[in-house]
């Protein structure tokens, strides 16, 4: 995991590190700790508040390969009963080559201490391409770096 400067959470992966199977992107080491359960603690601002900017770029494979993208959260690291805050469309191969997801934080209250994402890759597995997930606090304002080479 990644912490910038303006404390901003990111995993950035390679796709071809995954299965076809579910797995934590990033890996176990890549689950936040939240501290305690907690709500979100913010008014629902849709689309223009705090939430994840998900891409994929150049996503091959020597198959179909397709993923889909779920942000869960649990009482534990392991994520071994994970209740589920979101759940993307099936991406296509053609479609994670070039994806662009804002996802708005969920305004519930089912917040656990320790929230992840994770991914369900079918049919195939990718062989290249690149995922990135960063938490942004408020969508208006956000700008990638310059140096940033997955946008």
């Amino acid at each position: 995991m990644i912490v910038d400067q303006i404390l901003s959470p990111a995993i950035k992966t390679a796709l071809s590190t995954y299965t076809v199977s579910t797995q934590t992107v990033g890996g176990s080491a890549k689950v936040f700790d939240l501290g305690v359960a907690r709500n979100n603690g913010l008014v629902g601002t849709g689309f223009n508040g705090p939430g994840w900017e998900i891409n994929g770029r150049s996503a091959t494979s020597g198959g179909a390969a397709t993923a889909q993208l779920l942000l869960v959260t649990d009482d534990n690291s392991a994520l071994s009963s994970p209740t589920t805050l979101f759940t993307s469309a099936t991406f296509t191969l053609a479609q994670m080559a070039k994806m662009d997801l804002f996802v708005p934080l969920p305004d519930t209250d089912l917040f656990e201490r320790y929230l992840a994402w994770r991914i369900v890759v079918g049919t195939a597995v990718f062989t290249g391409g690149t995922l990135s997930i960063e938490f942004i606090g408020d969508k208006r304002q956000w700008r990638g770096y310059p140096s940033v080479t997955n946008r």
